[in-house]
């Protein structure tokens, strides 16, 4: 797959769903087929044969699933290649908050209601329509399709309709059970996506253990031993606020996971977004379709697995969440190999692995892709290898990232106030993670060959670091480096003028800003203005949900509200 393309979907995976919501009071058509009368009217054989619910739904044919990286690799340059013009943007979907169900009058894009581990879901298929001759259909970029065309046996029921042996009713039955049972595939793939990615989140906190290690580190901070037990104990001179919405527990259950709403259609952007929340507000998750084909190819939910993240108000719920890098912590626990490589929500991660370990990304992606020249020239074997390299870099931030003793999300959320603070003193909403990986590993970022020790052997990149670390500790210029650095931080920073994707709102930014973003290329800086831009406008237009997406996704901002107002 195309860097670029990782960055197309990339920077909107938290955009709000503040577009195509629309009101009515009155009752709405209930849309679904009858499909046993429907039955009825149609020869046993031909029904038996034509409702066969199909194992893929239409947007994943000609799609395949694969292990080996490389393989998917290419089968996402065949995604994004061929679904673009079919499943691109198509205009957003729309809905009646007031409404029971959220069902707009008049509006026959399909909905369903979903229960999962006790958690009631509206699924709005925004493209997914039932006609009102009772047709299901997709309205996609080239005009409305008949679901019943991406069945296999469509054109053996048309051509029997041909030469007379099905009537003109029994076709267009035949059409409504075979477009009704390409949607039944839709509805159960996004039933199994929904279900997927709610249980890998479940089981990758479970695997940190982190709601109770949190709050057995925090009786400790607070020298309290029955802190848990006080966490729905009023607090005082307050009627309304308890302990735990002072100083939130991260809860990681199903239910924290799951959205109110769930909206699945061609958005064009190949990712999703999550809106944000408070424990109590509802909450809305959306994934392109593009989104949908890409976590398929890749063999998971890494996708809805990172919205549900966002979705989930106890690990990132506001404020708090305007002070770290909300896009990373999603990716810490949902990103794959390819995207440790390309991704920018993991630029800090690559970083960090660049200065401590000494593995240059943007040199193994070289190697990889040495040149384009009209053909991008691909080393399989080059990108075999740097793939192998990454997967044991995973493997090894993974155990720093999710220690169920010392790792970063159980340290962070154990004491978030104090990592936030640190956030805001070095201006980063990064610098929490930074500063942790600092403390775990030894940077190993100098590195000469040619540099050899008594015996001869080549003298490692940690050791050649730690030695001119020593020589600059010993001539003070270290201290006086942190001595200035310390100096300057919490103070305003010229991040909006820095970078040309925001320019347009001008202004200082208060601190923390999001470093994260000053890793971008210029490939991406680009695709980010596009991107953004139409959410800067609804901003400055006076649109809230759009001025808390800008924070979201630049970080803690009193001049950037203040520049939209």
């Amino acid at each position: 797959m195309k860097l670029s393309s990782f960055a197309v979907f990339a920077v909107m995976f938290c955009v709000l769903s503040y577009t195509g919501i629309a009101y009515s009071s009155e009752k709405p058509v209930e849309l679904s087929l009858d499909i046993a009368k429907v039955q009825s009217r149609l020869p046993a054989k031909v029904f038996d044969e034509i409702s066969k619910i199909p194992s893929k739904p239409h947007f994943l044919l000609g799609l395949e699933q694969k292990t080996d990286e490389y393989e998917q690799m290419l089968e996402h340059r065949k995604l994004w290649s061929t679904a673009m013009e079919f499943y691109g943007d198509n205009y957003a979907g729309v809905m009646d908050k007031s409404a029971p169900d959220y069902r707009l009058v008049g509006n026959r894009a399909l909905q369903t209601v979903l229960e999962v581990s006790g958690k009631k879901i509206s699924i709005f298929y925004t493209h997914h329509i039932f006609s009102v001759d009772q047709m299901y259909t997709f309205w996609s970029r080239q005009g409305e399709k008949n679901l019943a065309e991406f069945s296999p046996f469509h054109d053996k029921f048309k051509a029997q309709w041909g030469v007379g042996s099905l009537s003109d009713s029994q076709w267009a039955d035949v059409k409504r059970v075979l477009g009704w049972a390409q949607f039944e595939a839709v509805k159960e793939y996004v039933k199994y996506t929904i279900e997927t990615a709610a249980a890998k989140n479940v089981r990758d906190y479970a695997k940190i253990n982190l709601t109770e290690g949190v709050l057995r580190a925090r009786e400790k901070l607070l020298d309290d031993p029955d802190y848990g037990k006080k966490l729905d104990q009023p607090l005082a001179g307050s009627a309304q606020l308890k302990v735990s919405d002072i100083l939130p527990v991260p809860y990681a259950r199903a239910k924290d996971f799951l959205p109110d709403v769930f909206m699945v259609g061609p958005h064009g952007f190949g990712g999703g977004f999550a809106n944000w929340k408070t424990p109590g507000a509802e909450r809305y998750v959306s994934v392109d379709l593009l989104g949908m084909m890409y976590e398929y190819v890749a063999g998971g939910t890494s996708i809805t697995s990172h919205e549900f993240v966002h979705t989930n108000p106890y690990l990132q719920g506001t404020p708090l969440d305007i002070y770290y890098d909300l896009e990373m912590f999603a990716n810490l626990t949902t990103s794959g190999v390819l995207g440790y490589l390309f991704h920018p929500y993991d630029a800090v991660l690559r970083d960090e692995v660049d200065t401590y370990w000494g593995y240059d990304f943007k040199e193994a992606i070289r190697r990889m892709r040495p040149g384009e020249f009209g053909l991008i020239d691909i080393s399989r074997a080059e990108y075999l290898a740097q793939i192998k390299t990454v997967k044991a870099i995973k493997e090894e931030l993974l155990r720093f990232i999710m220690d169920p003793n010392d790792g970063f999300l159980m340290q962070f959320y154990s004491d978030p106030y104090f990592w936030i603070t640190v956030n805001t003193k070095f201006c980063d909403t990064s610098a929490a993670f930074r500063i942790m990986f600092a403390l775990r590993y030894e940077p190993a970022g100098i590195f000469d060959p040619n540099k050899k020790d008594e015996n001869g052997n080549v003298i490692s990149a940690s050791v050649q670091t730690k030695q001119w670390l020593d020589k600059e500790e010993d001539a003070g210029r270290i201290a006086l480096l942190a001595k200035k650095t310390l100096e300057k931080t919490g103070s305003p920073t010229k991040f909006f003028s820095d970078l040309s994707k925001v320019e347009d709102i001008g202004g200082m930014s208060v601190c923390p800003v999001n470093s994260r973003l000053f890793e971008m290329n210029e490939a991406e800086r680009k695709q980010f203005i596009a991107t953004v831009n139409p959410v800067i406008e609804s901003a400055k237009s006076g649109d809230w949900e759009a001025k808390f997406t800008l924070l979201r996704i630049f970080g803690s901002s009193h001049a950037l509200l203040k520049s939209v107002h």
